[in-house]
């Protein structure tokens, strides 16, 4: 069984050697001597992946020209560049698994890949911050924040959450942002938007385009 990173979510594709496009991860899932075992293929940069007979593998470069579209034949005096020319890197990361790869967290350690931490080392002042703090965290594997940011006309925060695997979860939000810990809840496959009152801790449910969502 092979499935394909996808925006906010995962798809099963027929495993046929066809490419397939993925995003930051692939997972091919099957059996050894009736075991249940897999292998997840992460990246940081390559979108296209095709598996088959126990095989994945993953495109790392193009030839093409832009914008070279049929029936133009492309040729050696064509004034247009071509793609993936020069020096590439490209980051990967390999996690063999037993049982489903949901059991395994992998959406989360995609985006840890893709989105390792930065380091910044400051000059030494006086502070009264703690040595250790999170502007804010989930206390749930399965459920990843994607945005967070200010709302445009107050001082109110923005975030979007998605439940990775499909499985309905609850989740407590703590941070230095908020005022108190925040309890939501998402269905399989959800997207949350809530905007949060940063001096109460209230949140109120958005739709994607960040409007508030009428009660039913």
């Amino acid at each position: 069984t092979a499935t394909f990173d996808t925006a906010y979510g995962h798809e099963v594709r027929a495993s046929n050697g066809e490419e397939q496009p993925g995003q930051q991860w692939i997972d091919l899932s099957g059996s050894i001597d009736s075991t249940p075992y897999g292998l997840a293929l992460l990246n940081d940069s390559k979108y296209a992946f095709d598996t088959k007979d126990g095989v994945m593998r993953m495109t790392l470069l193009r030839s093409p020209a832009y914008a070279q579209h049929d029936p133009a034949i492309y040729t050696d005096v064509c004034d247009i560049p071509l793609m993936d020319q020069g020096w590439s890197t490209t980051k990967l990361q390999l996690i063999p698994h037993t049982a489903d790869w949901k059991e395994w967290a992998i959406p989360q350690r995609a985006w840890e890949l893709n989105q390792p931490v930065i380091t910044h080392v400051e000059s030494a002042h006086p502070g009264d911050r703690p040595l250790e703090a999170s502007f804010l965290s989930c206390d749930h594997d399965h459920v990843l924040l994607t945005v967070l940011k200010q709302a445009e006309d107050s001082t109110a925060l923005i975030l979007r959450a998605y439940e990775s695997i499909g499985k309905a979860a609850g989740c407590t939000l703590t941070g230095t942002l908020l005022p108190q810990p925040i309890s939501i809840t998402l269905d399989p496959h959800e997207i949350k938007t809530i905007t949060i009152n940063t001096t109460t801790g209230e949140f109120i449910p958005l739709n994607l385009l960040e409007a508030p969502i009428e009660s039913a």
